[in-house]
């Protein structure tokens, strides 16, 4: 089960779709601390990163734009319209896009946080290890729906083996668990 940092945590329908679909495959709970961002949040928790010494180049893949709001702050109105800027690009940050879950790490165990990157990582995700704050980052893929399969525009036998794949998944799980 997971459960939100608290009620201002949005999530598109692919990230509720992944956060469940991780919920039922882990057997902890976790929390979900960021989802969806407007580009005022992302500024806010990008300057919060900078303010705790991060190196922002280190973790956005375009470092043009992390060179940008590094330059700007903490000039928080030249950062949001470089922000707005970019989330018209389809470059654009997984959290401005809605295809992102941050999941907190410090009241989970290391062997936990392992198979949440691990898990996620099987579900199609990008994970990275963040530190600043302690949390998880996990990018979605496009269109990620219930059972990590997009009935919408899977093939007619891949909508027939929905059940088939989502106890092939379950099974690697336990296989995972029982072979530590």
């Amino acid at each position: 089960m997971y459960t939100l940092k608290n009620n201002s945590i949005i999530l598109s329908e692919p990230a509720k779709a992944f956060a469940i679909d991780l919920a039922r495959a882990l057997d902890f709970d976790f929390v979900i601390t960021s989802g969806t961002r407007t580009p005022a949040q992302q500024v806010t928790v990008m300057f919060e990163k900078l303010r705790l010494g991060d190196d922002l180049s280190k973790i956005y893949a375009d470092k043009n734009f992390a060179r940008e709001i590094t330059a700007a702050y903490p000039d928080s109105a030249k950062a949001l319209e470089i922000v707005e800027r970019y989330a018209k690009t389809n470059k654009a940050s997984a959290h401005l896009r809605g295809l992102a879950l941050d999941i907190r790490i410090t009241d989970l165990t290391p062997a936990q946080q392992s198979t949440v990157i691990d898990t996620a990582k099987n579900m199609g995700g990008y994970t990275l290890y963040e530190t600043t704050p302690p949390h998880i980052h996990i990018t979605i893929p496009d269109n990620y729906s219930a059972g990590g399969i997009n009935v919408s525009v899977a093939a007619p036998s891949a909508k027939k083996n929905y059940k088939f794949l989502w106890y092939a998944f379950m099974a690697y799980r336990i296989y995972k668990m029982v072979k530590k």
